[in-house]
């Protein structure tokens, strides 16, 4: 279960509180983080950042809502997916709760090396303050995000037991990858392109300490983890070829196309369509 228990900011500074319906009513109050069908939600605020939380159109209000989790690329912001129209429309026909992290100086510690600041904590805290105030479904938790976002969404895959599913864009771990993830099988899907000259396919070094790690080094991380079988089934969507290791939990899918740094058009509906078959 996800745990009930927040910092609530009041005029006397930060206090503890165990109730979650407190925490409801403060960003309700700070940012109308209602939940309203067919409203956007502002930014919302908790004590270890910042995020954009969009409810879908037509929820009930009371329905658990699965939840897609978009970790943004560097330099960006909340507004890389949530300026998305195509995207943002596709995610709420589809019933979504969609959370968007905001990072303070617009990256990510994607080698979880930093001991100022703790990336994985701040994702929780989201999910906590979003089950407080709108109710999800633990089921569905679903994390995508782009280039070093992608890399981050891959590191919270491997941390975090709650994730369903991972799908990944265009960045993968960096070097050295991980030994191992202390967590069961998790479905993956990471798309790249081939002609990537900012996070290149097969990887690049900018310094002994900064090294972007290769696509299919990061699949085959995952391959081992699932345990998914070697032989591969290959299936073709849109400018997408996918190759497929396993299936159900865990499958592990890397799908390539030959363009460059970008996501390619469609890209919300395929991802979509993929979380839907991993029910």
């Amino acid at each position: 279960m996800l745990r009930f228990y927040h910092r609530i900011r009041s005029e006397q500074g930060y206090r503890d509180d165990m109730t979650p319906m407190h925490c409801c009513i403060f960003l309700l109050f700070l940012s109308a983080c209602s939940g309203e069908p067919e409203e956007r939600a502002e930014e919302c605020a908790i004590e270890e950042g910042g995020y954009e939380a969009w409810t879908p159109a037509g929820w009930d209000g009371v329905s658990p809502l699965p939840v897609f989790l978009y970790i943004h690329g560097y330099g960006g912001a909340p507004d890389q997916l949530s300026g998305d129209d195509a995207a943002m429309a596709a995610l709420s026909e589809a019933g979504m709760l969609v959370l968007i992290p905001g990072s303070p100086d617009g990256s990510w510690d994607v080698r979880l090396t930093s001991e100022s600041r703790d990336d994985l904590g701040f994702f929780d805290a989201i999910l906590d303050a979003a089950d407080s105030c709108w109710g999800i479904d633990e089921s569905r938790i679903y994390v995508s995000g782009f280039s070093i976002g992608g890399s981050m969404a891959h590191q919270l895959a491997c941390s975090r037991e709650i994730v369903t599913a991972a799908a990944p864009i265009s960045g993968t771990f960096w070097e050295p990858m991980p030994a191992s993830c202390p967590v069961p099988s998790v479905p993956i899907r990471h798309t790249h392109g081939r002609s990537d000259s900012t996070w290149p396919y097969d990887g690049q070094q900018f310094s002994p300490l900064a090294i972007q790690g290769a696509a299919e080094d990061g699949v085959a991380l995952w391959v081992a983890h699932n345990k998914a079988p070697d032989i591969t089934t290959t299936e073709i969507e849109g400018e997408l070829t996918c190759t497929i290791w396993g299936e159900g939990e865990a499958e592990v899918r890397l799908c390539v196309h030959d363009g460059g740094h970008t996501r390619r058009e469609g890209w919300a509906e395929q991802l979509i369509d993929w979380f839907d078959g991993m029910q």
